[in-house]
């Protein structure tokens, strides 16, 4: 989602869909032993009934668990303003001045500032959908735009 610029800054969080995958799987691995529980105790199976079932239900409380942690640390967030771009991922905040980037690149999902000799990689986003994600490509154009106003360009047009 992006916030609407207010004033010389704009906020954008990047994060990636919901694990629907491992939530599905979760779900099921967690029923299917829950039902096997139960069974054992209704019908007086072998133990071994008991402790698959027990197993399946802990591997889908473990699942949710992990695919929850996993996207919250693949979440971003970026600032963009008028003197520079702070990210703030699971790595911690980061802040770098438009003065201090020498270049700009996007490679497939990486959105990079480099500073120093145009080599040393100051700060990267990541695309967390496909190519046409939108928050992400216009997290690209208010980069470009704060760059290109740091930089006294204008456009003529």
């Amino acid at each position: 989602m992006t916030t609407p610029a207010t004033g010389p800054s704009q906020t954008f969080v990047l994060r990636e869909d919901a694990p629907n995958r491992a939530l599905a799987i979760a779900s099921v691995s967690a029923v299917v032993g829950a039902i096997l529980m139960v069974l054992w105790g209704a019908n007086g199976w072998s133990a071994a009934v008991l402790v698959i079932g027990i197993l399946l239900l802990a591997f889908g409380v473990a699942l949710v668990v992990a695919a929850i942690l996993a996207s919250r640390r693949r979440r971003q967030t970026v600032e963009v303003t008028e003197t520079g771009l702070t990210l703030n991922d699971s790595r911690g905040a980061r802040t770098v001045r438009w003065s201090e980037v020498r270049q700009v690149t996007l490679n497939g999902p990486r959105l990079a500032l480099l500073t120093g000799d145009g080599t040393e990689v100051a700060a990267q986003v990541l695309n967390p959908g496909g190519r046409s994600h939108t928050t992400f490509m216009a997290l690209a154009q208010a980069v470009q735009t704060a760059l290109d106003a740091d930089r006294g360009y204008r456009s003529f047009g």
